[in-house]
């Protein structure tokens, strides 16, 4: 990569297979360790960009397209939401649509997308804090910082197992007995917000791992320029697929001293296809 665009684009089309089926929680962990279940549902992927006798001409122009119903909260549950990301999203924006169990029909949902809240995670966490990073570039500015080695969460199958929540999910941050460090190579990227647009974070600094290209790091910045949210995304090698995944998500909130979990995996496996 020349560009740290490139790199970002590499993270977003990254090998994940053909599409995955998965039953999520989400968990808010307090500054004390109290944990609450804040989200939950089913949740299937489909990969365009890799469907097996695929080609330019039959491809839709979408990379993802992701169908979530919610079970949890209470509240939330039947709430259905429908994303198809395309690959230029500048000319053609993210098309999403929510169904609303109090509403009773299903609505264009455009917010779903860059800084707004991710209403499962207590305002810790922006839509586009998924999967590390996801959607549009052209909010930042993209810099390239080049190369580096350091220990990064890798091949960490705990951490992915079957556990209480309490036994992962300790007060300040992940219990370290379930996660596993390796040193690889990462890619460094500085996102930049540009003048004239706006997102809540002024600056983001990503570490995407250089064999699987998945975003392992994410440091993020307000706009006074003090870090505000640190993201981790531990990764295991799918034998089965074969590759390298990423399931598990930390947000953590360095102001709040809370952090929450996006797709956490303690009480139902998680499947690939």
């Amino acid at each position: 990569p020349k560009t740290g665009a490139q790199v970002m684009w590499n993270h977003l089309l990254r090998w994940r297979g053909e599409g995955r089926y998965y039953d999520f929680k989400g968990y808010i962990v307090q500054a004390n360790g109290q944990i609450s279940t804040t989200t939950g549902g089913d949740l299937w992927e489909k990969f365009p960009y890799y469907l097996k006798g695929g080609s330019p001409e039959t491809h839709d122009g979408d990379y993802i397209s992701l169908f979530l119903e919610y079970k949890a909260p209470a509240r939330r549950k039947g709430e259905v939401l429908l994303v198809k990301d395309p690959l230029n999203q500048v000319d053609t924006p993210r098309k999403a649509w929510q169904y609303l169990v109090g509403q009773r029909r299903v609505r264009m949902a455009p917010t779903v997308a860059y800084d707004t809240p991710n209403p499962a995670f207590s305002g810790m966490a922006t839509w586009d804090d998924a999967y590390m990073f996801n959607g549009a570039l052209d909010r930042y500015d993209w810099k390239l910082l080049g190369k580096k080695e350091m220990y990064i969460p890798y091949n960490c199958y705990k951490a992915d197992g079957q556990y209480d929540p309490k036994e992962i999910y300790t007060a300040g941050h992940l219990n370290p007995d379930m996660l596993r460090w390796e040193l690889h190579r990462v890619w460094v990227v500085e996102a930049d917000l540009k003048q004239g647009k706006r997102h809540i974070y002024a600056r983001r600094v990503f570490l995407i791992d250089e064999d699987s290209w998945v975003l392992i790091l994410c440091d993020s910045y307000d706009g006074r320029g003090s870090l505000w949210r640190s993201n981790m995304g531990p990764v295991l090698n799918a034998y089965d697929l074969p590759g390298v995944v990423q399931r598990l998500q930390v947000h953590y909130d360095l102001q709040r001293d809370q952090y929450a979990i996006n797709n956490g995996q303690t009480e139902m496996p998680n499947v690939t296809v």
